[in-house]
């Protein structure tokens, strides 16, 4: 700080108040921060994409082998609730998840 006699406290309060109205506020910095860029539109039809396999769980032997009362009871067992059809039997045993050997 600088004395009162030499006019030194002005102009450091001068400076002090130059530095502060120069630097961005932080709001204005977090929201420039948090923009979202905007990505331009695709148009998927005229983009050749590679097929895809949409089935990818393969049912393995064991649960294929199960009647539907098996699974039922395997559903009760382990508090199992599904809506719609075409559900897969639950799973007890990891070998039973489709996995492969690599996985597991």
């Amino acid at each position: 700080m600088y004395n009162d006699d030499e006019g030194g406290v002005m102009e450091e309060a001068e400076r002090n108040l130059a530095a502060l109205t120069a630097a961005p506020d932080a709001l204005e910095v977090l929201a420039e921060m948090n923009k979202k860029k905007e990505l331009r539109a695709v148009d998927h039809g005229s983009v050749d994409y590679l097929p895809v396999r949409k089935n990818l769980y393969i049912v393995p032997r064991s649960l294929a082998k199960l009647t539907p009362a098996e699974v039922a009871e395997r559903r009760l067992k382990l508090g199992v609730k599904v809506r719609g059809k075409g559900a897969p039997a639950p799973v007890s045993k990891f070998s039973e998840a489709g996995l492969s050997e690599r996985i597991v």
